[in-house]
């Protein structure tokens, strides 16, 4: 016959052993699948800034590698320095650009990816 296992620290230690093993991989890694810094995250968020503390939708919204993006257009009337530290608030943002070559989300067809890296560059 077998004897049950009591409380005795002989018969916990292995089950908690395996309950740490089992479980362990799942609860370190699905707070890294579900980071903070992931690029919807952040939209959401920028866009949920935008709407509650400027009143105002931008259709131009885009985060890539942790930068917004976000048109001048969607942004007229706005003091520019206190939207880029609000945005720029946003956990896992790397950088904030107000791109005045957009217009309601689209680049403007006569420029490249490369002239507008150039455009860009030459405005800092």
């Amino acid at each position: 016959m077998v004897k049950p296992c009591s409380l005795a620290p002989s018969c916990v230690w292995p089950a908690l052993l395996a309950v740490a093993f089992a479980v362990g991989p799942a609860a370190v890694l699905a707070p890294a699948m579900a980071a903070p810094g992931a690029d919807g995250y952040i939209e959401g968020y920028a866009a949920a800034v935008l709407e509650r503390e400027f009143r105002v939708t931008a259709p131009s919204l885009r985060v890539q590698n942790g930068i917004i993006t976000v048109s001048a257009t969607d942004l007229a009337g706005l003091d520019r320095a206190r939207v880029i530290a609000a945005l720029g608030r946003v956990r896992g943002t790397a950088r904030v650009e107000i791109d005045r070559l957009h217009r309601a989300g689209r680049a403007l067809p006569f420029l490249r990816d490369a002239d507008r890296a150039a455009v860009s560059a030459s405005r800092t």
